[in-house]
């Protein structure tokens, strides 16, 4: 059950602009799984042949002028909020930069002193402009709730800051992304929160928003975001579990973060396993220390928990009740 499948009970029209990479079969394309339009690309920008579609149809043929495409893709967006101003509308804008291999437009080309990286970023940073822009001048801003995030940490290029890791890494500069939400007269303006949350809330959060209740023959593991993001509550999860593809890798419980043997960021020795480990985040927020010796007991729980999540998971795959 995705969110476009479920918002038009309540009479959204909903639209992905973007990357989709969830299927590219008959039943399993944008327009199958509850979006209105669609414009956008149906992989990643590194699969070939890389065409453009709209809807169903290809719009620009393989192979598209990845320069153009964050451009192409804002366009495409602001016209979807232009012409369901009057109506509740969701827009799912997956922007392709800067995911390898990585474009920029003349326009940003060559502006960045971070070279081509930080000139497909700038444009990313355009595009968001753009949509707010447009949103103020429609006089929408007050009512409609903005989000922005991205799927993993960076990946060749980037800066984790000082998070461990990256992109396909298990530590927290693979997992760990920023997250902004703008709503005027909603969410307090310049406040931050230190409390973890996961994509996964972005369903309950946006089916709450929109008066649609939980769907109740399945376990729904996020949270609604807007206590958080509004200070009302100062935490949504006891326990977040970290996943490489369907592997179950590590969990975190409030300042404490657990791993069970795996592979690692050790470039050098790329195959080897290594682990288990515990870290303790809020005094080693860089991941550098294991206190899987001296904290034995703990570790003991940790582990048990996630194996008592893995076998749950394994039972019950698609989370029924």
């Amino acid at each position: 059950m995705l969110l476009p499948e479920v918002l038009p009970r309540r009479g959204y029209r909903t639209g992905l602009v973007g990357k989709w990479h969830l299927g590219s079969r008959r039943g399993h394309l944008p327009n199958d799984r509850g979006f209105d339009s669609f414009y956008g690309a149906l992989w990643s920008n590194d699969d070939q042949p890389y065409a453009i579609y709209r809807d169903d149809q290809v719009a620009i043929p393989a192979p598209a002028d990845q320069n153009l495409l964050t451009k192409d893709l804002t366009r495409e967006a602001l016209a979807f909020i232009r012409a369901h101003r009057d109506v509740p509308f969701f827009i799912y804008l997956a922007h392709v930069m800067p995911h390898e291999p990585i474009h920029a437009s003349d326009r940003f080309r060559g502006r960045s002193r971070a070279g081509l990286y930080g000139d497909a970023v700038n444009e990313v940073d355009w595009s968001v402009g753009q949509i707010l822009d447009t949103l103020d001048a429609l006089g929408l801003a007050g009512k409609t709730l903005v989000m922005l995030s991205s799927d993993n940490g960076p990946w060749w290029q980037g800066d984790p800051g000082p998070a461990r890791g990256r992109k396909l890494h298990i530590f927290e500069g693979g997992f760990r992304v920023p997250f902004l939400a703008r709503w005027p007269g909603v969410i307090p303006p310049g406040t931050s929160t230190p409390e973890p949350a996961m994509n996964l809330d972005l369903f309950p959060t946006c089916l709450q928003l929109a008066g649609v209740p939980l769907p109740q023959d399945r376990i729904v593991d996020g949270r609604d975001l807007l206590p958080l993001l509004t200070g009302a509550s100062a935490s949504l999860h006891d326990t977040l579990l970290f996943y490489d593809i369907r592997n179950l890798v590590g969990l975190r419980r409030q300042e404490w973060k657990y791993y069970r043997r795996y592979t690692t960021d050790n470039a050098a020795y790329w195959p080897l396993r290594q682990g288990p480990f515990l870290f303790n985040l809020h005094t080693d927020p860089t991941e550098s220390y294991s206190l899987i010796e001296s904290e034995p007991a703990l570790a003991a729980e940790l582990a048990a928990l996630l194996e008592a999540a893995d076998a749950a998971m394994t039972a019950n795959l698609r989370g029924w009740l």
